[in-house]
């Protein structure tokens, strides 16, 4: 697992649905409002525009340039007015100094892969021989290994029992 150090940039997917082949950006406080400095890239005859940028901790405001013309996120509901007299869309990025705070704001590690059923955890079984007794262990995703239903504090016990050493 990797801490993120106070200060680091965090990935912010920014979508938007526009016209199927339209020149999509977003600009903002983050890029210094460069209107083609972040191009957006769309679903092929979907509509469908995203963009996944690095963005310092903090408020930035932010905008999407759709054809050359500027426009606010319908789904981002937080807005302030600017000095043109229209609006931009408020993004507020967390700064993450422990992992406590990045699974409250539902981060996971790099190698997290959530589990959908128990059936899909299972890699395959791994027959293990102690004393010539046969144990069998489910091989998980994570690198874990559990003993079919026993605690590890069980199958270190058992071995004990069986080596003679308890």
């Amino acid at each position: 697992m990797k801490l993120l150090p106070v200060g680091t940039q965090r990935r912010v997917r920014f979508k938007l649905l526009a016209k199927p082949g339209s020149q999509v950006f977003v600009a903002g406080t983050f890029n210094n409002w460069n209107p083609t400095a972040n191009p957006m890239k769309d679903n092929p005859e979907s509509g469908h525009y995203k963009a996944v940028l690095r963005v310092p901790p903090g408020a930035h405001e932010y905008k999407f340039i759709v054809n050359g013309v500027w426009s606010v996120d319908p789904k981002c509901a937080a807005r302030i007015p600017n000095a043109y007299g229209s609006q931009n869309n408020v993004l507020h990025v967390k700064k993450t100094t422990c992992w406590d705070e990045a699974r409250e704001s539902g981060l996971r590690p790099a190698g997290h892969l959530p589990f959908r059923k128990q059936a899909d955890r299972i890699l395959k079984d791994i027959p293990l021989e102690l004393q010539g007794k046969s144990i069998w262990v489910d091989y998980l995703r994570r690198d874990r290994i559990t003993v079919a239903g026993l605690g590890l504090a069980v199958l270190l016990l058992l071995m004990l029992v069986v080596t003679g050493r308890v």
